[in-house]
């Protein structure tokens, strides 16, 4: 597993994604790697984000994990924009998926909870607690669903091609999973 000074002295990596082009109808694309095992990543950006995680079960190097125990945490700190159109819909989406280009014969998937919660009416206590088939390969929010400031996630893996999730949504009107399945 990648290690950097701060974990042996508890201090954490910071890295911020955010509207680095100022057009939030693009994508902005980060591709994970081992040496980002520990970062946490603040996503700061109103439009569509993409996370693709790197292998967690081929070490070649450059795109696995390395070992067991790799993680990440990523937490939102505004709030998706609406009307921006992105992935077929009207909103802003953060997509983070095991499909990395570089590595053939993908196999890994993401399991699971997130626990949900209407940000907007907390009068009505609505929650849901969402978990992963077994078969999913995607962790996708749309706007409308769950790319809401103060949503935080943890990834982690034991390097036998399963990501774990732990994490807490805030969203509005519908609570909907954010579990997919890309083929």
């Amino acid at each position: 597993m990648a290690k950097n000074g701060f974990t042996m002295s508890k201090r954490m990596v910071i890295e911020t994604i955010s509207d680095g082009t100022g057009n939030a109808s693009e994508t902005q694309l980060k591709t994970l790697n081992r040496l980002d095992c520990g970062k946490k990543f603040l996503i700061e950006a109103s439009g569509n984000v993409r996370m693709v995680l790197p292998s967690a079960s081929v070490d070649d190097g450059t795109h696995g994990v390395e070992a067991s125990g790799w993680f990440v945490d990523v937490e939102f700190t505004v709030d998706a924009a609406t009307g921006v159109s992105g992935l077929g819909k009207d909103s802003a989406t953060f997509q983070l998926d095991t499909k990395y280009d570089n590595v053939a014969n993908n196999v890994d998937t993401i399991d699971g909870m997130i626990i949900a919660g209407d940000h907007i009416d907390a009068a009505s206590n609505e929650v849901a607690f969402f978990t992963g088939s077994g078969t999913n390969n995607q962790l996708l929010m749309r706007q409308g669903n769950g790319f809401k400031k103060g949503t935080s996630l943890r990834l982690y893996t034991k390097a036998d091609q399963v990501w774990r999730v732990k994490g807490e949504a805030l969203m509005t009107g519908t609570l909907a999973t954010p579990f997919a399945t890309e083929s």
